[in-house]
């Protein structure tokens, strides 16, 4: 069986979990096993977990999804170096959009899933 490391790299609010999200559905639909994480938060803190999370499910399933900015080269190195170390294939889809929409999008949020204004204009 084929086992596959995805992740969708953007700025925040640029689509990354709306994709995500049409993919898990189809996954669902084909009876594909599959886990989910979603993260538009920027820290060293927050990747740690994301590889964390890929690691300890590497064998649990038959796809890893990642939804998550990836903006940092050495963030996707290691998902990378992940993938390799398992024989995982990766597969890496980079959504973008213009800052206006994103900005306008992060906006339409709830507050608690808001990204700081600063956040996006520096990816």
């Amino acid at each position: 069986m084929v086992k596959m490391i995805i992740t969708f790299c953007g700025i925040p609010a640029c689509g990354k979990t709306t994709v995500a999200e049409k993919l898990v559905r189809k996954l669902n639909e084909f009876g594909a096993s599959h886990k989910l994480l979603v993260s538009d938060k920027v820290s060293n803190r927050v990747y740690e977990k994301i590889f964390r999370f890929l690691r300890n499910n590497i064998d649990e399933v038959r796809y890893l999804i990642v939804d998550a900015t990836f903006y940092k080269k050495k963030w996707r190195s290691e998902v990378q170096r992940i993938a390799r170390e398992n024989d995982e294939e990766l597969s890496t889809v980079y959504l973008h959009c213009d800052l206006e929409t994103s900005l306008r999008r992060n906006e339409q949020r709830e507050k608690k899933e808001q990204v700081s204004e600063k956040v996006i204009r520096i990816i």
